[in-house]
């Protein structure tokens, strides 16, 4: 696998584990619910999304991925942050809504009514 491409979706399923321990289904909902805040509301079960590959096994894998990296611990049937996935997941969360906060700094109804008048004028 190749980690350095999929480091993003690494931090995702990293990030759906801060608050507590959760068995593989309890991670597709929250992962799930986790990106929805972020604007995607497509379907994360779909095979087409993920190479072709059922949504459980590719958590599956990545889990297993996570494991190797030490992000990630088994507690049976549950799966566990580290203190490095903790260190990881709460960098990545953090940049995520330091993107957000910048975002919502630009996206002001002022800069739209620029935009739009901008966007008038040129056609």
């Amino acid at each position: 696998m190749a980690w350095d491409s999929d480091i993003g979706e690494n931090w995702g399923i990293a990030m759906t584990l801060l608050d507590k321990p959760l068995t593989v289904e309890g991670i597709m909902e929250q992962f799930q619910a986790f990106t929805r805040r972020f604007g995607f509301f497509g379907s994360f079960y779909s095979e087409s999304v993920h190479r072709g590959v059922d949504f459980s096994e590719w958590l599956r894998s990545h889990l297993e991925g996570l494991e190797d990296r030490g992000w990630v611990v088994r507690e049976g049937e549950n799966y566990a942050l580290t203190e490095k996935g903790r260190e990881s997941a709460g960098k990545a969360l953090a940049g995520v809504e330091k993107t957000r906060d910048r975002l919502a700094g630009i996206a002001t109804p002022e800069n739209a009514s620029k935009l739009t008048l901008i966007v008038h004028l040129l056609l």
